[in-house]
């Protein structure tokens, strides 16, 4: 049986949080930065990372609480990936498609679990 709209969005912010701690590890064997600056974006990475997971977790639990906090975190990860897109690398889409169907998944949920 397939999920539903909140256990899409909970798999979503799962593979996030996965793929955060891979670029984490990507990040750490790309030293090009001060040791300082190195543990700095590595200790914010794993925030959200845990973060990220924490708020799968909730959602898988149909915790109500959690959708607000994954709204706010897919609105902060879209803009994140349009400024991305805009200023460096152009690999943008990579991160905001996951978190647009999230926030789109999330938001909706209400109303998908209403008319059902």
């Amino acid at each position: 049986m397939w999920p539903g709209p909140l256990g899409w969005a909970a798999i979503v912010c799962a593979l996030q949080g996965l793929t955060l701690f891979g670029v984490e590890a990507v990040a750490w064997s790309d030293r090009t930065d001060t040791l300082s600056a190195d543990i700095a974006q590595a200790v914010c990475l794993c925030a959200i990372a845990v973060g990220l997971l924490a708020l799968a977790w909730a959602l898988i639990n149909r915790r109500r609480w959690a959708r607000g906090p994954t709204i706010t975190i897919e609105i902060i990860t879209v803009l994140i990936a349009v400024s991305e897109a805009k200023l460096t690398t152009g690999y943008g889409w990579v991160i905001g498609v996951p978190a647009l169907v999230a926030l789109v998944i999330v938001y909706r949920s209400d109303q998908w679990l209403s008319s059902s």
